[in-house]
């Protein structure tokens, strides 16, 4: 019979994710990011410098509300994220969650749900009722995903002028039952739109009074391509 494998305790602990404090680990943060964002150039000399300048402004400034996690495989970063905690307006205070990137060979391990643990559970220290986060239009896989783990789509947020892609801010509860159950929505209360008519779904979410709940695909669950996708909003009361 073949023994398992012996793991030194250090070992089997470097994978937990940390609260970074020092510039040098908020630049590998950052410089991790750009490169799963597939930015060039973030290896050298320059770019090295520019983060480190960064970091450093980041923990001499006077905001304190920014808070960075990271995941790291002995001394390099292969997983991070980022809470920011905003000023409460009215009964409620968000954190947000951003900066999340995990290494392509680190993936598939539960890096992506540690960090968001993590950081939903200081931003519950900090006195935040909810989490905020984003994902691009382009990815509808993503937004089944926030969707059905309770977030709802509350904004869209253009790039550029042509409004032809940016992102869906979704927002859900820390704790409690989420705002808006898609099960039990009234039909006069309910309405779809393609998730490829970016303008439309901007002016249906600006004014607050519809929120996105639910999606369905006309095409396979596993097709990517948004135009064969369509949103379903419920109106906000």
């Amino acid at each position: 019979m073949v023994s398992e494998r012996y793991v030194p305790p250090e070992a089997r602990q470097q994978f937990i994710p940390k609260e970074l404090s020092s510039a040098e680990d908020i630049a590998q943060l950052l410089l991790t990011f750009r490169r799963n964002n597939g930015i060039s150039g973030q290896d050298t000399d320059r770019a090295k410098r520019q983060v480190m300048q960064q970091a450093q402004r980041e923990i001499e400034g006077d905001d304190r509300t920014a808070h960075f996690f990271g995941i790291k495989d002995g001394e390099n970063m292969v997983a991070t994220g980022k809470l920011n905690v905003r000023p409460p307006v009215g009964d409620k205070k968000v954190g947000y969650l951003s900066f999340l990137a995990v290494d392509e060979q680190y993936r598939g391990k539960g890096f992506a749900k540690q960090l968001t643990d993590i950081r939903t559970e200081r931003a519950r220290q900090e006195g935040c009722t909810h989490i905020q986060t984003d994902i691009f239009t382009e990815n509808p896989i993503a937004l089944v995903t926030k969707l059905n783990d309770g977030y709802t789509l509350t904004n869209l947020e253009f790039y550029g002028d042509e409004k032809k892609a940016g992102k869906f801010v979704l927002l859900k509860k820390i704790h409690g039952e989420r705002e808006h159950d898609k099960k039990d929505g009234i039909p006069a209360d309910l309405q779809e739109v393609g998730l490829s008519d970016l303008t439309e779904i901007y002016k249906l979410l600006k004014d607050g009074e519809w929120v996105g709940i639910d999606v369905k695909n006309t095409a396979s669950a596993d097709d990517t391509n948004p135009e064969n996708w369509r949103l379903i909003l419920e109106k906000s009361f």
